[in-house]
C-alpha cells in the first residue's frame, strides 16, 4: 500500500497531465503510463521482489491489494493501450480517458484516499471505457502464452495466473496432466518451494479448453533469465541430470588443462580453415602461441611437442571437413556462418553455435568437440553433447519458426573414424532439458535468497564428495573441504556475498524494475524501440558502407542515417550485439546475432570489429538496416563467485587478515629522501607505504595526485630499490590509461619495463604499443614468449582483464600489487585476488561514487552483529571502504593514510566539499600556485550583462531555473538547457576577450543526471549557434576521474519524486554524486536547478543558501 498522505501529490500529478492541452493524446497517454508505473513501483517496493515486467508487478499488486476485477481490467487495458502507443500506434481521447480512470482508481485503492472532486470531473461519465480489440475470445491452441502465476491450487492441480495479452483478471493453468505436462512436476514443486509467487512463466504448446483453462505441454520459469545452452548441457551426465554440477562450476577455478587448450586450438583451427581451407599447419599452429601465451609459457618443450602432435590430428580432420566433409552433407563452408549467437525468451535459453548453415532449402548446425565421446549413446554422441544439439535446435526454431528443421551434427575433431555424427531431434529430451533449465534457475534463486547474517545455506548441502561420481566427486569434495574449514563468522561472510552476487546477477539479467533503473539484459527484447531511444541504449538505422568481415581483422564500417539516434551510451571498446532489422518492432529475438566490439565511434558513423572472421558475407546483404545494442557477459559474476572461493581456500591466517580479524604487521618506517613531486606533507606517508608489510590503504580525495604522483613514485621506488615485480590494476580502462601516462612521465627506458594487458580498442592509441599482444607479436617459441614476459617487471591492467589472463601468475611471481580506483571495486571482485600477493596497496576515495550495483539497501544492508564487527555495514560498499573503516576503528594507523593537498580546485570551489564531505581535511597546495588563490579579474565582453556580473564576481554560483512542465519527459528541462547555453556563450566570449584558449577536452563541461537531458542540452547549444561537441556533456558517473576549468551542473529535477534518484548517500551521510559533481571544477562551478524542489534535501539546501545569486 501507499501512505494516505501521498494521495494529494499523485492526484495533483494526474490533474497536471490532464490539463496539458498542448500535448498530443499520445504524449498524455505515455505520461499517464509513466505515472501509473511509478505508483505500482512504490506500492510494491517493500515486497523486495524483482519483477521482470510491469505486467508482473501489476498482476501481483492486483492480487495482493485486492483490486476489484473491473478496476484491474481497466488497469491492464490501459497498460496494453500504452504499449501500443509506444510501438507507434496513434493515441486518442479514449485512451487518455482510460488512463485517467485507471490511474485515479489505482490511487484510490492503494492509498484509501477518495478521488477529489476536481479529478472526478476529468473522468468519463461511465466507469467502463471501451478498450477495442480486447474481446476475450476462446482460443483452442497457442504455441506460447506468457503469464504471471500468483496462486497455487494444489487440490485442483492448477495455478491461478494473469495472461499478458488479455485484460481478464485471472486464468487457470493445469499441471500434472498425464501424457502432457506431468514431467514438469519438479518445476511446479520448485515454484512452490523456491520461486514463490508471483512468478513469470512461458507456457508452451498450450491447449485451451472451452472454459478457458490453459493446458501447456512445457513450462519455462522466469523466461527472461536466459541460461546458456552449454551450462544446461554440461549437467547431463552418463548417470542422468545433475543440476548441482552447475553450482560447483560457479566456484571452482577454471584451469587451462591440456584438454582445454586443445579445445581452444581446435576451435581456432575451425575458424581459420573455414575461411582459408588451404592454410598451412605450421603457420596456423604458430598463431596459437600468441593467442594463448599463458597456457604455453609454463610448459616444457616436451609438453609443447605433445600438444603439437595432438593438435595436428585435429588440424587434419578439420581441414578435410572444410575441404569436402561438410559439403557431402549439403553444408557448404562458403555459405556457413561462424559463431552466431541466438537469444530465445520463448525457451529461456541463449547460445552461440560453432557453425550455422542456412539457405531457403536447408539449415544445419555443427558443434565442434575436441575430446572423444564418453559413454556415447546409440548415435555415437556423448549425452551432454547430444543435449546441446537439442537445445540449439530450439534456439534456431525460436528465431526462424517451428517449420525450420535444422540438421544437427557433432564434429569430433579428435576421432579416428566417423568424425561428423548426426544428432536427430528427440522432443521428450528437449522438454527434459528445459525442466533441468528450470532447476538451474532455482539454484540461482536459492543463492539470491541468502541474506546477510544467515548461518545456514541449504543450497550447499548437495556439494559433498559422497554425492558425486568421477570428476563430480572430485569437484564436490574440493568445495566441501574448503567450506568445512570456514569458521562461523567466515561462513556468514561467504553466504552474505554469495547471496549479494546472485542478486546482482539476477537483476543484471532481468532488470531491477526500478524507475530509471537498469532494464537488464532482457531489455534487448522487452523494451520497445522508443524506450531504448530514451535510455540511449541503441544505435539503430545504420547502413553498411564498408564490409571487411572476411578480413584478418574483421571490421564493418557503418554510416549513421537520419533515423539513427543522435546519442547512444556507447564508448570505444564496449562490447555489443549487432543484428539486422526491418522495422522498429524487430529485436535480437528475430535474427541470429553477431557479437562485436565498438572500434571507432564518430558523429557520422561507427566501426565494429567482429569477434569472428566471416567468409560468408551473404547475411550482411539482408534488407532493412542494422542495430547495435549493449552486450552482456556472465563471466564477471562467475569471477566474483570464484574470488570468494579462492578466499575460502586461502588458509586461516590469510582469510583472517583479509577479513580484518588480524592486524597487519606494524613496521616502523625508516628515513628516506622525499621522491620528486611527493611534497613534504606526504613524505612520511610515502615512507609508511613503502615500509608496510601486509597492506596499506591510501585515501586520495579529488586532485590530490594519488595516481599522477603517489602511484608513479611507488612504481619508480619499486624499480629502483627492489627486485620485486609489480602488478598495477584499476577498475576502468580510462584509469589504466592514466596509470600508463604516469609511468611514461618517469621517462628514460620505462617502456621497456612495463606492459599492459587488454584490448587495443579499450586502450588509448598512444599506449597500444605497450599491449602484451604487441610485445609478443614476434615471439615464435615458448622460450621467446617467456623472455618477453620475464623482462617486464611491471604489468598494468584492469581488474576484469587480469581476471581473464591470471595464468600469468603461473609464470611470473608478483611480490607487490597496487590497485587504483579501489573504492569502485566490490569486495567479491577483489578479495580472492588479494590472497595471491604478499603485499598490496589499495588507493581510493570512498566519498566519491562507489561501485555500480543494482540492488537497493533493503537487500544489501547488514544488520548481523558478527558481520558488523568486521566493519561490514552494506554489501555494496567497496572492500577498500570496509577495510579503511576497520583499520581506523582498531587504531591500525600504520596501515592507512590520507592525502590532503589538492591541486585541482580553486580554494573557493574546495570550500563546500571540504566542509561537507571531507571533514575539513583538504587544503590547497603548499606553496599554492597563483591559480588556486587568484581573485577574478575578467575583462567583460558585454554579451550578457546580468550573467556577466554574476560569473565575473563569483567562483561558485547557484542559478535558479523553473521546473519544465512543457514536455512529457520529466527527465528534461529546457529552461536549464537554455540557461546553460547562455552560460557557454558567455564563457566563450569571456575567454576570447581575455586571451584564454578553449579546449573541448578541458575547458568547460556540463554534468546532468539524466541521459535525456544531455540530448536537450545539445539541442539548446545547437539552437544558440554552438557546436555541441565543443562541450563535454555527460552524467556524473561518466565524469568521475575527469575535470574541467568550468563545470555547469544541470540538476534537472522537475518533480519531488525525482529528487530521490539524484541523491546517493554513503553510510556517513555524504552525497557522493554531489561530491563528484562539485569536485570536477578547477576555476568555476555553476549549479542550475529548481530552488524549491532541491531544498527538500539538506545538502542542496546548504549549497543554495551559500551560493544563490539572483540575476
Amino acid at each position: 500500500m501507499l501512505p494516505t498522505e501521498s494521495a494529494p501529490l499523485l492526484y495533483r500529478e494526474l490533474s497536471k497531465i490532464a490539463a496539458h492541452d498542448t500535448w498530443t493524446p499520445s504524449e498524455r497517454i505515455l505520461a499517464l503510463a509513466a505515472l501509473m508505473e511509478r505508483i505500482f513501483l512504490e506500492a510494491t517496493r517493500r515486497e523486495q521482489i524483482a519483477f521482470s515486467t510491469l505486467f508482473a508487478r501489476i498482476s501481483y499488486a492486483g492480487h495482493l491489494f485486492h483490486f476489484q476485477a473491473d478496476t484491474l481490467r481497466r488497469v491492464h487495458g490501459f497498460r496494453l493501450r500504452a504499449r501500443r502507443v509506444r510501438a507507434g500506434a496513434p493515441g486518442d481521447a479514449g485512451g487518455v480517458l482510460l488512463g485517467l480512470q485507471a490511474v485515479a482508481e489505482t490511487v484510490l485503492v492503494l492509498t484509501g484516499a477518495a478521488i477529489p472532486p476536481d479529478v472526478l470531473e476529468l473522468l468519463p461519465a461511465s466507469a467502463e471505457v471501451a478498450e477495442p480489440g480486447q474481446e476475450d475470445a476462446t482460443l483452442g491452441y497457442a504455441a506460447r502464452v506468457r503469464v504471471v502465476a500468483f496462486q497455487d491450487l494444489p487440490e485442483e492441480h492448477c495455478l491461478l495466473a494473469a495472461d499478458d495479452e488479455h485484460t481478464a483478471p485471472q486464468v487457470r493453468v493445469r499441471y500434472g496432466l498425464p501424457e502432457r505436462n506431468e514431467n514438469f512436476g519438479p518445476s511446479i514443486e520448485l515454484i512452490r518451494k523456491v520461486f514463490g509467487f508471483p512468478v513469470s512463466l512461458n507456457l508452451l504448446d498450450v491447449d485451451i479448453s472451452a472454459g478457458g483453462e490453459y493446458r501447456p505441454r512445457a513450462i519455462v520459469v522466469e523466461p527472461d533469465y536466459l541460461v546458456d545452452v552449454s551450462a544446461i548441457a554440461e549437467c547431463f551426465k552418463d548417470t542422468g541430470p545433475e543440476p548441482f554440477a552447475y553450482l560447483a562450476r560457479k566456484f571452482l577455478p577454471h584451469e587451462t588443462t591440456e584438454a582445454i587448450l586443445l579445445g581452444n586450438i581446435a576451435n581456432y583451427f575451425l575458424d581459420r580453415l573455414i575461411n582459408e581451407p588451404d592454410a598451412a599447419w605450421q603457420e596456423v599452429f604458430g598463431e596459437t602461441f600468441r593467442l594463448y601465451p599463458f597456457a604455453y609459457a609454463p610448459m616444457s618443450d616436451a609438453q609443447v611437442r605433445a600438444v603439437s602432435g595432438k593438435a595436428q590430428k585435429h588440424f587434419v580432420n578439420l581441414r578435410q571437413m572444410a575441404a569436402e566433409g561438410l559439403s557431402r552433407q549439403g553444408i557448404e563452408p562458403a555459405g556457413s556462418f561462424l559463431e552466431p549467437a541466438f537469444f530465445s525468451e520463448q525457451y529461456g535459453i541463449q547460445g552461440r553455435l560453432d557453425l550455422f548453415y542456412r539457405t531457403e532449402e536447408k539449415a544445419a548446425i555443427v558443434e565442434l568437440k575436441s575430446g572423444t565421446p564418453f559413454k556415447p549413446n546409440s548415435y555415437g554422441i556423448q549425452r551432454s553433447h547430444f543435449t546441446q544439439t537439442l537445445l540449439y535446435d530450439l534456439l534456431v526454431r525460436s528465431v526462424y519458426g517451428r517449420a525450420t528443421d535444422p540438421a544437427k551434427y557433432i564434429l569430433y575433431s579428435g576421432a579416428d573414424l566417423n568424425v561428423l555424427r548426426f544428432a536427430p531431434t528427440v522432443e521428450p529430451e528437449q522438454w527434459e532439458a528445459l525442466q533441468l533449465r528450470n532447476q538451474l534457475l532455482a539454484i540461482e534463486r536459492l543463492l539470491a535468497g541468502m541474506m546477510p547474517g544467515e548461518m545456514r545455506a541449504p543450497v550447499f548441502a548437495r556439494l559433498r564428495a559422497i554425492n558425486g561420481k568421477g570428476f563430480l566427486q572430485r569437484d564436490f569434495g574440493r568445495f566441501e573441504n574448503a567450506y568445512a574449514a570456514l569458521q562461523a563468522l567466515e561462513k556468514k561472510y561467504f553466504h552474505a556475498f554469495c547471496g549479494f552476487t546472485a542478486r546482482e546477477h539476477w537483476l543484471a539479467k532481468i532488470g531491477s524494475g526500478e524507475e530509471g533503473g537498469s532494464g537488464g539484459h532482457a531489455a534487448l527484447w522487452r523494451d520497445h524501440f522508443s524506450a531504448k531511444q530514451q535510455a540511449f541504449s541503441i544505435l539503430s538505422h545504420l547502413e553498411i558502407v564498408e564490409n571487411g568481415a572476411d578480413q584478418l581483422q574483421p571490421t564493418i564500417v557503418f554510416k549513421k542515417t537520419e533515423k539513427t539516434p543522435p546519442l547512444a551510451n556507447f564508448r570505444v571498446g564496449d562490447i555489443a550485439v549487432l543484428y539486422p532489422a526491418l522495422d522498429e518492432s524487430d529485436t535480437v529475438l528475430h535474427y541470429q546475432v553477431i557479437k562485436c566490439t565498438i572500434a571507432a565511434l564518430g558523429e557520422q558513423g561507427v566501426t565494429v570489429q567482429l569477434r569472428y572472421r566471416q567468409h560468408n558475407l551473404k547475411p550482411f546483404s539482408t534488407p532493412g538496416y542494422w542495430c547495435l545494442e549493449p552486450d552482456f557477459m556472465d563471466m564477471g559474476f562467475t569471477g566474483m563467485y570464484r574470488g570468494l572461493f579462492e578466499w575460502a581456500e586461502a588458509g586461516d591466517a590469510r582469510r583472517r587478515l583479509l577479513l580484518g580479524l588480524e592486524a597487519p604487521r606494524n613496521v616502523t618506517a625508516g628515513e628516506a629522501d622525499s621522491p620528486p613531486g611527493v611534497g613534504e606533507d606526504n613524505t612520511s606517508l610515502f615512507r609508511r607505504m613503502t615500509a608496510s608489510k601486509d597492506y596499506f590503504l591510501l585515501w586520495g580525495p579529488p586532485g590530490t595526485g594519488k595516481t599522477s604522483v603517489m602511484l608513479r613514485q611507488l612504481a619508480a621506488w619499486t624499480l629502483e630499490h627492489t627486485t620485486d615485480n609489480l602488478l598495477l590494476l584499476a577498475f576502468t580502462n580510462r584509469a589504466v590509461d592514466e596509470i600508463c601516462e604516469a609511468l611514461d612521465d618517469l621517462g628514460g627506458d620505462i617502456r621497456t619495463h612495463y606492459l599492459r594487458i587488454g584490448s587495443q580498442h579499450s586502450t588509448a592509441e598512444r599506449f597500444r604499443s605497450q599491449l602484451m599482444s604487441a610485445k609478443i607479436a614476434d615471439a615464435g617459441t615458448r622460450s621467446e614468449l617467456r623472455a618477453v614476459l620475464e623482462k617486464h617487471r611491471i604489468v598494468v591492467s584492469t581488474v576484469a582483464s587480469f581476471g581473464q589472463h591470471d595464468g600469468l601468475l603461473k609464470i611470473k611471481k608478483f611480490q607487490r600489487l597496487i590497485v587504483d580506483e579501489a573504492s569502485q571495486i566490490l569486495e567479491p571482485q577483489l578479495v580472492g585476488l588479494l590472497t595471491r600477493f604478499d603485499h598490496f596497496i589499495l588507493i581510493g576515495d570512498h566519498q566519491q561514487l562507489p561501485a555500480v550495483t543494482v540492488q537497493n539497501s533493503a537487500t544489501a544492508a547488514v544488520e548481523d552483529a558478527d558481520l558488523q564487527s568486521i566493519g561490514l555495514r552494506d554489501l555494496r560498499d567497496s572492500y577498500f571502504e570496509r577495510l579503511y573503516r576497520r583499520c581506523r576503528a582498531q587504531g591500525w594507523h600504520w596501515a592507512y593514510g590520507q592525502l590532503s593537498r589538492q591541486g585541482r580546485m580553486h580554494e573557493a570551489i574546495m570550500e563546500f566539499p571540504n566542509e561537507h564531505f571531507y571533514g575539513g581535511t583538504l587544503n590547497i597546495l603548499d606553496p599554492a600556485p597563483p591559480r588556486q588563490t587568484a581573485t577574478l579579474q575578467y575583462r567583460l565582453p558585454g554579451l550578457d550583462p546580468s550573467l556577466e556580473q554574476i560569473v565575473s564576481k563569483n567562483r561558485v554560483v547557484f542559478l535558479p531555473a523553473d521546473a519544465d512542465e512543457r514536455q512529457p519527459n520529466q527527465k528534461t528541462n529546457r529552461n536549464e538547457a537554455e540557461l546553460a547555453a547562455r552560460l557557454v556563450l558567455l564563457f566563450r566570449a569571456i575567454r576570447e576577450k581575455n586571451g584564454l584558449d578553449w579546449h573541448p577536452d578541458k575547458t568547460l563541461g556540463i554534468i546532468t543526471p539524466w541521459r535525456a537531458q544531455i540530448a536537450q542540452l545539445r539541442e539548446s547549444l545547437a539552437a544558440a549557434g554552438l557546436d555541441p561537441d565543443s562541450v563535454a556533456i555527460d552524467t556524473v558517473e561518466r565524469y568521475q576521474g575527469g575535470a574541467r576549468d568550468i563545470i555547469i551542473l544541470s540538476t534537472c529535477v522537475n518533480t519531488e519524486i525525482q529528487l530521490k534518484s539524484l541523491v546517493n548517500l554513503s553510510g556517513e551521510g555524504v552525497d557522493r554524486k554531489l561530491n563528484v559533481a562539485l569536485t570536477r571544477a578547477r576555476e568555476h562551478l555553476i549549479m542550475l536547478g529548481n530552488e524549491f524542489l532541491l531544498q527538500q534535501d539538506e545538502r542542496y539546501r546548504a549549497f543554495i543558501s551559500r551560493y544563490k545569486v539572483n540575476e
